[in-house]
């Protein structure tokens, strides 16, 4: 009797233990299933949709000429990130860069104000990405618009992205064998031996 006891709980220990190694065979889907890596270094974003990258530095390496009423603006409005101002692509998360000229004082992106953008900086940077609800399945259009210290529009252009998003099946593939009808198979032999064997005398 003590051997098969021994049996017993030796196959209840397998099954726990092959239980507990399936949970390594996961698989996860993302929306950007192929570069889900680099939608996560990112994930400390606002939530509104800018970048985290703090434009603190960009302004370090950039010295700011003195400002002075007969000064020309530099630089102008462009997307550089990507060409021609339109970017396909299926991740889900996507860091649009771009320039402005040196007299802007406020930049909007479909009605929204950039909150990390410093006046009279000449770069700026906007997140699109599903998760802030700034980039949804299909064709995106964002207009971006520059004012000045008194509220007046600079410049405006249009950008767009088309996000094709990737299509998750419905089911997950299996990741091992159902070790619930080991166990409890394993569980109603054990007991029915020990009721037959108490009561085998009858």
């Amino acid at each position: 009797m003590k051997k098969l006891i021994f049996v017993f709980v030796a196959l209840f220990t397998l099954v726990l233990i092959s239980g507990c190694g399936t949970r390594q065979n996961t698989i996860r889907y993302n929306n950007g299933s192929e570069s889900s890596e680099e939608a996560e270094i990112t994930e400390e974003a606002s939530e509104e949709g800018e970048a985290d990258e703090t434009n603190l530095e960009i302004e370090e390496d950039i010295e700011e000429p003195e400002k002075s009423e007969s000064a020309e603006p530099t630089n102008k409005l462009a997307v550089t990130s990507f060409d021609g101002a339109f970017l396909k692509t299926n991740l889900s998360y996507n860091v649009v860069k771009g320039t402005s000229s040196s007299d802007t004082h406020k930049i909007t992106i479909n009605d929204y104000k950039l909150q990390k953008y410093i006046p009279g900086q000449t770069q700026w940077d906007y997140i699109a990405s599903t998760r802030f609800n700034t980039l949804k399945n299909g064709l995106n259009s964002y207009v971006l618009k520059t004012y000045d210290a008194d509220g007046a529009q600079i410049d405006s252009l249009i950008f767009s992205i088309d996000y094709d998003a990737p299509i998750i099946p419905t089911e997950l593939p299996g990741v091992g064998a159902n070790h619930w009808l080991i166990i409890l198979a394993s569980l109603i032999m054990s007991s029915s031996y020990m009721i037959f064997r108490r009561y085998r005398w009858l």
